[in-house]
């Protein structure tokens, strides 16, 4: 399902929040009317202090009562104050107990699309799963599929061939007659120490809506003279390891596995660039080959793939 940025996928148990932000709101109404009463006070103690003024002036009251009238003024200015502040402060709680309640709410962080749902309604979410079959670590997983990458582990020994940036070709388990650009983003910088590999992200730049997360794929990283053009009819050159060439009566051939099974193809090749053989055709980019072990490989052998 297909979602936008910010909108709400789920939300959590969120009665308390409601409860506590109706709380705050409440008391913010009780000091508004206390505020409101004590303008009304004021304007009164205004009054009377310019009539009780006026009757000092003529000799009816006494200086006490022309003091009360002033204390009283203060005390009242005071008091409008002090519900001021309890006003700002109320308005702060009320802001707090909102963005508890909308924390509540779990929104999409992006545009992308939902590829599962991970919790049910009742079970427990968490950011870190602890334990209990009622606890999940996520509500949904989403992806943003116009930002798709491959994740390639390379054989530790040729790590220092590939740079960040660099042009490769992508086949898909789904497709396998296609092939898509592609373009190293990041080579992790730690080794995989029981496969003797390196991880390497491989950025997809084709937009293809077949092209789904989690789909099998296999990666040829290409030198810089034999990037991938711009045009479409222009096809990448294939280089393999020269020490898979084999030569039997003057014609080259490679050992090609397939289903875990060896089988013969001839090839043509072209200039050898460093310890990498140019192909011509006969095989394509994404196909292994052997590259040792041949006293021991007739057609139709089983072997065991060691490093991709």
């Amino acid at each position: 399902m297909a979602v936008k940025k910010n909108e709400i996928l789920a939300r959590l148990e969120n009665s308390d929040y409601k409860a506590a932000l109706q709380q705050v709101q409440a008391n913010l109404n009780v000091v508004k009317s206390s505020l409101k009463e004590t303008s009304v006070d004021l304007e009164q103690a205004i009054k009377d202090k310019t009539r009780i003024y006026k009757l000092f002036e003529d000799g009816y009251t006494t200086e006490q009562q022309k003091d009360d009238a002033d204390f009283r003024i203060e005390a009242l200015n005071a008091r409008i104050k002090s519900l001021e502040a309890q006003i700002a402060s109320a308005k702060a709680a009320i802001n707090l107990a909102l963005a508890n309640l909308e924390n509540t709410y779990i929104r999409a962080p992006f545009d992308g699309v939902i590829l599962r749902k991970d919790a049910e309604v009742g079970e427990i979410v968490a950011p870190a799963v602890i334990g209990g079959g009622l606890t999940r670590g996520a509500v949904v997983t989403m992806a943003d599929l116009s930002t798709l990458e491959v994740e390639a582990d390379v054989n530790e020994a040729y790590i220092s061939q590939i740079k960040v940036n660099q042009d490769a070709e992508i086949i898909l388990d789904a497709f396998p007659d296609e092939r898509f650009h592609g373009k190293v983003r990041q080579i992790i910088p730690t080794a995989d120490r029981q496969k003797a590999t390196v991880l390497v992200k491989v950025s997809i730049l084709d937009k293809d809506k077949r092209i789904l997360p989690e789909m099998g794929a296999k990666v040829t990283f290409l030198d810089a003279d034999t990037s991938l053009k711009s045009n479409e009819n222009d096809k990448p050159q294939l280089f393999v390891n020269d020490a898979a060439i084999r030569v039997d009566n003057q014609k080259r051939y490679v050992w090609k596995v397939q289903n875990f099974r060896v089988i013969r193809k001839n090839v043509e090749t072209g200039e050898l660039n460093g310890f990498k053989r140019l192909i011509k055709n006969g095989i394509s980019a994404g196909d292994v080959v052997a590259v040792s072990g041949f006293e021991n490989l007739s057609e139709g052998t089983r072997v065991k793939i060691k490093n991709r």
